[in-house]
């Protein structure tokens, strides 16, 4: 299952320590020794524990994805600056980037990536006009640099609620969301839960309404 999750800070989404998700495996196949009443009790038994098992994870893995920003928070976009190392874009001096940039139209919406609750809407400094979403699970993402702004701090929002729009307020060349996903308050590469996402969602088509 791991195998089908992109790395985050080094660490498997699916990975235990991350998100408390241990599944259970069985092995083997169907036994051609006849058995006693007592020993069918037995294997039925043994089988009902490990499905109860496999229930209990699958209910863990389902909250987990229920928290996880999956998606980018804009549907078009050219990516215009990486996580991590690179130059800054006003001095040309080597920098590092919490966060991933988005280049998109001025005036597109920004989506909330994953269900949560709005714990800052505002200016912030060289972010512009900023907001702060809190998923749970440990799960943070910022959108910044945003034309304007659509919620406010303790409002609720679903998957893919508009929470503002592009602009380039703040420290911006030019209009983009600069977007991030803190894990515990740390900041970690967005793309690579965009990637993992594309293991996870199966692929949908934009309505009209979507793409207004």
């Amino acid at each position: 299952l791991s195998k089908g999750f992109a790395t985050i800070d080094g660490t498997p989404l699916a990975d235990p320590e991350f998100a408390g998700f241990s599944p259970s495996f069985g092995t083997g196949g169907p036994s051609l020794e006849m058995a006693s009443d007592h020993h069918v009790f037995e294997r039925f038994q043994d089988r009902s524990d490990r499905l109860m098992t496999l229930s209990q994870d699958w209910k863990v893995l389902q909250s987990l994805l229920a928290c996880a920003p999956l998606a980018p928070p804009v549907d078009y976009y050219n990516l215009t600056s990486d996580f991590g190392n690179r130059k800054d874009p006003f001095t040309k001096k080597p920098d590092w980037h919490e966060g991933v940039d988005l280049g998109a139209w001025p005036g597109t919406r920004v989506r909330a990536t994953a269900p949560g609750v709005v714990t800052y809407a505002g200016h912030k400094g060289g972010y512009g006009r900023f907001v702060l979403v809190d998923h749970g699970c440990g799960i943070e993402t910022a959108y910044a640099h945003l034309k304007s702004i659509d919620v406010k701090k303790g409002d609720t929002v679903d998957y893919r609620d508009t929470l503002g729009k592009v602009g380039s307020t703040g420290r911006s060349t030019g209009p983009h969301v600069h977007y991030e996903v803190r894990i515990k308050g740390k900041p970690v590469d967005p793309y690579q839960f965009i990637e993992a996402g594309r293991y996870v969602f199966k692929e949908q088509k934009l309505t009209v309404a979507d793409a207004k």
